[in-house]
């Protein structure tokens, strides 16, 4: 098990409610559903981080395969963090 895989399950046991948990050498990137997931993310991580940043964006619930329809979007909070 590497340095990431470590990091990754320390943050799932926290027990704050996350999407995705995503962690690339030094950097750390969290997606959650909700603001306030967000910033309760954005107080753990301000902890052990040099830099911790909070954007609103939209992730695709559903691909539209083979219509003419757009996809299906959904709004989303990314938390990314350097170590």
């Amino acid at each position: 098990m590497n340095k990431q895989e470590k990091m990754k399950q320390a943050l799932s046991r926290t027990g704050i409610p996350a999407k995705e948990i995503k962690c690339y050498g030094s950097q750390i990137m969290i997606t959650v559903a909700g603001k306030e997931s967000a910033d309760k993310w954005q107080m753990t991580l301000n902890n052990f981080c040099r830099r911790v940043l909070v954007k609103p964006t939209m992730d695709y619930a559903k691909e539209n395969v083979g219509s003419c329809l757009n996809p299906t979007m959904v709004d989303v909070y990314r938390v990314w963090g350097t170590i």
